[in-house]
C-alpha cells in the first residue's frame, strides 16, 4: 500500500475515533433524561396508582450505555401490596441489540432498598384472563426488554400481616436482604433471595429460590407457573405462636425447628405445598 493511502486511512480512522469519543461525551449532555422526569413519574403513577418520586438521572456511553438514578420510591401503591424506596440504581445497557429493537440490560444493581409488604383482604387481587387463557393484549411492545442479571444488596424489608390472624396485625422486620435474579422479563426467570429476621424470637435466617414461567414478549401471562422454595434452618417456635390459638398444644412448644417448604402455583386451580419439618430441637413443656 502506498504511503499516501496509508496516511489517508490513518487520518480517517483517527477522525472516526474522535467523532465517536465526542459523541459519547456530548450526546448525554444534549439528551438530558431529567427533562422527562415528569413524564416518567406520571406514567409510573398511572400504572401503580401511588405517589412516585424519581431522582436525578445520569447516563453516558463507554463500552455500553451506563445509567445511574439517585433514588426511586413508590408510596401508596394500589397495583401491588408493596411500597418501596431504592436510594441508588445503576445499570449497563448493551448498544448493539438496540439496532434490533432489543433492550438488554446486562446488569442492574439496586443498593440499600427499603420495602414494605402488607397483607390484608383489600390488597389481594385476582388475575383475570380472557376465555382462551390469554391476556387481553395481543400486540408486542416496540422494544423487547430483558435484564440478564439483577442484584439487590443491603436491603431491609417489613411485612405487615393483617390477613393470617383475624383482628391482629403482625409486623416483621428483616435485614441484610439480598436478591439475585437472572434473565428477568424472559419466559423463565429465576431469583435467589436471602434475609434475616432482626427480631428475637423470630424466623431466623431465610433463604429461598423463586422460579417464574409464562411471561410473553407482550408482557402478558400465558400458562404461568410459580415455584417458591424456602428454607428456614433455625425458626424459633415462639415466632409462630401468634398464629395459633392459645388452647392449641403448640403453645407449650419451645426451641427451634427447621423447615423446608416448596409451593407451586399456576395462579388458578393449582396450589401445591410440599416440605420437610425437623423437630429434633423442639421440646414440649
Amino acid at each position: 500500500m502506498k504511503p499516501h493511502r496509508k496516511k489517508i486511512i490513518v487520518i480517517s480512522l483517527t477522525f472516526l475515533a474522535a467523532l465517536i469519543v465526542a459523541a459519547a461525551l456530548l450526546i448525554p449532555r444534549i439528551l438530558d433524561l431529567n427533562r422527562y422526569n415528569g413524564l416518567i413519574v406520571s406514567s409510573l403513577e398511572k400504572a401503580l396508582g401511588g405517589k412516585v418520586r424519581l431522582g436525578h438521572i445520569r447516563w453516558g456511553i463507554s463500552e455500553d450505555i451506563w445509567i445511574e438514578i439517585d433514588g426511586l420510591s413508590v408510596v401508596g401503591n394500589t397495583a401491588f401490596p408493596v411500597d418501596f424506596e431504592i436510594p441508588h440504581i445503576s445499570g449497563d445497557v448493551s448498544i448493539i441489540p438496540l439496532l434490533w429493537k432489543k433492550i438488554i440490560i446486562e446488569e442492574l444493581l439496586l443498593k440499600q432498598p427499603r420495602v414494605v409488604v402488607w397483607l390484608d383482604g383489600e390488597s389481594q387481587e385476582e388475575i383475570v384472563s380472557s376465555p382462551d387463557g390469554k391476556e387481553f393484549s395481543d400486540s408486542e411492545p416496540m422494544f423487547e426488554v430483558m435484564i440478564e442479571d439483577l442484584y439487590l444488596t443491603e436491603g431491609r424489608a417489613t411485612l405487615e400481616d393483617s390477613l393470617s390472624v383475624p383482628g391482629q396485625k403482625i409486623v416483621r422486620n428483616f435485614r441484610d436482604a439480598s436478591l439475585e435474579g437472572f434473565d428477568i422479563l424472559s419466559p423463565k426467570m429465576v431469583f435467589q433471595v436471602s434475609m434475616i429476621d432482626e427480631v428475637e424470637p423470630g424466623l431466623g435466617a431465610i433463604k429461598g429460590k423463586v422460579t417464574f414461567e409464562g411471561l410473553t414478549k407482550a408482557f402478558d401471562l400465558e400458562n404461568p407457573k410459580l415455584i417458591i422454595e424456602t428454607k428456614l434452618p433455625s425458626l424459633n417456635v415462639d415466632a409462630i405462636k401468634s398464629y395459633l390459638k392459645e388452647i392449641s398444644p403448640a403453645a407449650n412448644l419451645d426451641g427451634r425447628l427447621s423447615l423446608d417448604i416448596t409451593c407451586e402455583s399456576d395462579f388458578g386451580d393449582l396450589l401445591n405445598f410440599d416440605g420437610v419439618l425437623d423437630l429434633a430441637n423442639v421440646i414440649y413443656t
